[in-house]
């Protein structure tokens, strides 16, 4: 059986966009269903300061609610989980999670941990 140059190209196209496709599925079986809700208070730089410590994830929209407050909403992977966690804390009072409750849990191990970690 003889099978010409094109033939070959073409299955081989054909399997590594299979693979892609493969590649693709199992990365976003770790996206994370509930997206991220933030409020901000845009005082000290606070939305440019989310928008940098954010810029990595994906599916983020932005709302203007009034002159200084607007709302953040992005999607992110189940393996940012502990990075979402240190960028909140690090933002500070002007930014405040109002989802997912399994971020905010975090949020409130760690406070608890480096508090008694601190006084023992």
């Amino acid at each position: 059986m003889h099978i010409d140059r094109a033939h070959l190209n073409a299955i081989t196209i054909d399997n590594n966009s299979c693979a892609v496709r493969m590649s693709e599925r199992s990365v976003l079986r770790h996206v994370v269903p509930e997206p991220v809700v933030l409020h901000i208070i845009d005082e000290k730089n606070a939305l440019e300061r989310c928008f940098f410590c954010f810029e990595d994830m994906f599916e983020m929209t932005a709302y203007k609610m009034n002159e200084k407050e607007y709302k953040l909403k992005f999607m992110y992977f189940d393996w940012d989980l502990h990075v979402i966690v240190r960028k909140l804390l690090y933002l500070g009072e002007n930014v405040v999670l109002q989802s997912p409750t399994i971020i905010k849990k975090e949020i409130i191990d760690e406070l608890k941990t480096a508090l008694t970690t601190k006084f023992q």
